[in-house]
């Protein structure tokens, strides 16, 4: 039975067969090894044939194969083969690999075929310490050698060489590239590399003249170049080419093009344009062409044409241009545009005749021989500001003309012509109108002073005798030097100063309330009106009133001084004496005295009242009554008394008024009494 059937177990003995014969022997129901066959490993073999079966070590079949190997080649118990020193045959042929551990490998033959697509070479090199490559020996003028290999200290370099150094030093682990290596010359038919590096004379090029010409270079068009930098004949396309003649010293002069253009943009890379022996630089665009600056000379730019130069501004500024000055550029001073509010589109001319300055509305500067052709306005828009006009030689010898303002406005208040002169001599700094070449008439120190010859007219009329009358917009009339002047003033005219002697206002009209006004304005005034109620010319009253906007009390009031002294105030409150003033009429001026604590009014003679209020009390009696109380002698008619005829008695101090019967009653009573109401009773 197979030894699947039992158990796996492998039974040696014929007896434990049981008379299996060992074709009927069958291992294929045994289980795999599963795994490699080791030296401890075992083996069933027949030994001698036809014999015992027995086993055996694994060990001992690689010794039985190799002692079976002879010739040339031996095979040691440890597998290895050795050639004879002198080996040699017609042919070997190796199912394996061929493994050689010398140092050296030479193969005498005319051809080496070998079927690998890749032939690998320092196998063994753990470093980047030797050279890799294959070399040939060749005889001239003595023994050289010629190869290709890559050169471990010039950094990846693979280097086709003629001859090595060191004269002519054969290769060991590297290639001898001192004084002597020579590397070689390479022809093929194409080449493509990414860099190509070393000295390309123009000799080894031979057919570069035979080569297709082109017309003109294109765009995408690529040159052959040497970087120097990076190292390698490399291709560079047109552009670049272009840019970097840009910005190199590569091209000195462009005298050779006589009409070069630009394809692109010009990029001088913080160099200069110019120009050698003090020549011109020119730039001169063709026909109307425009040189045009910063811009494209239409939304900002400078452009410049013959003759025209032309600032626009694309920033949202004005157009200007700065002039600094000589030193460090520290001042700028700006010549500059109105603002497009200004709405302004005009021409400034330069002026003539010799060197000068512009006159400046803000700068302190002095013109000389100047005419206006029109109109000349000085203005200074601001409050407080007097505007002024100063002709002279200086500001001591000069003639002022002055808008002046007072206050904190902008209203002309009033206008000042003055001299100023450093002179003492009399009338220096006069002024003198002159008309037409004649002078008129002199303002000197003495006052106004006309010309020989020369009259004060108004209105055309000459005033040359007394003034009888000045009728607003008619002018004077009369004549003299030492007349009365009567003034008539229509209603809408006013005086506005008077000096001289007296001042008559009449006004000859029935109604004609005659007024004088005094004061800053008619809310501002003291107002003294003669008044015509009625239709004739009767001054029916004289009426002072004052008229102020202030609202403080007693602003208004009236105050008469007489010498220095107020005298009396009229006020809001009503009429004020100076304290010891006093009140009378003529010839009794001190009628009325004022004490000075103004607490007790004196009245040094009669005092003459409708109503006498004393304490708060209404004094009801008449001065007849009064005079009877002082004793007055005069007596009147008889009366019959009653019981309710009133008595006067001072009541212990206190006057009152009692009953006449209360007398009755006291008379009535003891002896002591009575007589006392007798001598009443007479006395009533």
């Amino acid at each position: 039975m197979p030894l699947s059937q039992a158990n796996n177990r492998l039974y040696t003995r014929s007896s434990q067969l049981v008379g299996q014969t060992a074709d009927g022997l069958d291992i294929d129901g045994l289980d795999d090894i599963g795994e490699a066959i080791a030296d401890a490993d075992l083996f069933i073999i027949d030994n001698g044939g036809g014999g015992t079966n027995t086993k055996t070590a694994v060990t001992r079949i690689p010794t039985y194969v190799y002692s079976g190997i002879s010739g040339q080649i031996a095979i040691n118990s440890s597998g290895v083969a050795s050639f004879a020193s002198d080996a040699s045959g017609t042919n070997l042929t190796l199912s394996g690999n061929l493994t050689v551990n010398g140092d050296t490998v030479s193969v005498n033959t005319t051809t080496v075929t070998v079927d690998d697509p890749m032939f690998a070479l320092a196998d063994n090199n753990s470093a980047d310490t030797v050279d890799i490559g294959w070399y040939g020996k060749y005889v001239d003028s003595g023994t050289k050698y010629s190869g290709l290999f890559r050169d471990a200290s010039d950094s990846d370099m693979w280097k086709l060489f003629s001859a090595t150094g060191n004269s002519h030093e054969a290769p060991t682990t590297t290639v001898n590239t001192t004084s002597g290596f020579t590397l070689a010359n390479l022809s093929v038919n194409g080449l493509t590399a990414t860099t190509l590096s070393g000295t390309l004379a123009a000799s080894n090029i031979s057919d570069v003249a035979s080569l297709s010409e082109i017309s003109s270079v294109a765009s995408d068009d690529v040159f052959i170049a040497i970087d120097t930098s990076g190292g390698g004949l490399k291709k560079i396309t047109r552009s670049a080419i272009v840019a970097g003649l840009a910005t190199s010293s590569a091209i000195a002069n462009l005298s050779e093009d006589t009409t070069p253009q630009l394809g692109g943009d010009l990029d001088v890379n913080s160099n200069d344009i110019i120009s050698v022996s003090n020549g011109d630089i020119s730039i001169l665009p063709n026909g109307s062409g425009k040189v045009i600056m910063d811009g494209n000379g239409s939304s900002g730019g400078i452009s410049i044409s013959d003759g025209t130069i032309d600032i626009r501004t694309g920033t949202g500024s004005v157009a200007k241009i700065l002039f600094y000055c000589e030193s460090s550029n520290a001042h700028a001073q700006t010549v500059q545009a109105q603002p497009h509010s200004a709405g302004v589109t005009n021409t400034l001319t330069l002026p003539a005749g010799g060197s000068g300055e512009l006159v400046s509305t803000v700068a302190t500067q002095t013109l000389t021989n100047k005419s206006l052709g029109s109109d000349l306005d000085i203005f200074e828009d601001a409050n407080n500001a007097d505007v002024k006009l100063t002709m002279g030689t200086s500001a001591t010898e000069s003639l002022t003309i002055q808008v002046l303002n007072g206050g904190s406005n902008k209203t002309a208040e009033s206008v000042s012509f003055a001299t100023a002169t450093a002179s003492a001599t009399g009338d220096h700094g006069k002024f003198t109108f002159n008309v037409d070449g004649t002078d008129i008439f002199d303002v000197d120190d003495s006052g106004i002073n006309l010309a020989s010859g020369k009259t004060f007219r108004i209105n055309g009329t000459t005033i040359d005798g007394d003034i009888t009358s000045v009728v607003a917009g008619t002018g004077l009339s009369g004549g003299g030097t030492d007349g009365d002047v009567t003034l008539n003033v229509d209603a809408s005219q006013a005086i506005t100063a008077l000096t001289g002697g007296d001042l008559t206002i009449y006004e000859d009209a029935n109604n004609a309330d005659v007024s004088l006004k005094l004061g800053t304005s008619a809310t501002e005034a003291l107002s003294i009106e003669v008044l015509n109620g009625g239709s004739n010319k009767t001054a029916e009253e004289i009426h002072f009133s004052t008229a102020t906007a202030s609202g403080t009390a007693d602003h208004g009031k009236m105050v008469f001084d007489i010498d220095g002294t107020d005298i009396l105030t009229i006020d809001d409150g009503g009429l004020v004496v100076k304290t010891t003033g006093t009140i009378g009429p003529v010839g009794d001026e001190d009628l009325v005295t004022l004490t000075a604590s103004g607490s007790i009014v004196t009245v040094a003679g009669e005092l003459s009242v409708t109503t006498l209020d004393i304490g708060g009390t209404n004094v009801t009696s008449t001065a007849a009554e009064l005079n009877l109380l002082d004793g007055d002698t005069s007596v009147g008619g008889s009366i019959t008394l009653a019981d309710g005829d009133g008595v006067v008695v001072n009541d212990g101090g206190t006057m009152k008024t009692i009953p006449a019967s209360d007398v009755k009653t006291y008379a009535s009573g003891d002896s002591a009494t009575k007589g006392f109401a007798i001598a009443m009773a007479v006395a009533l």
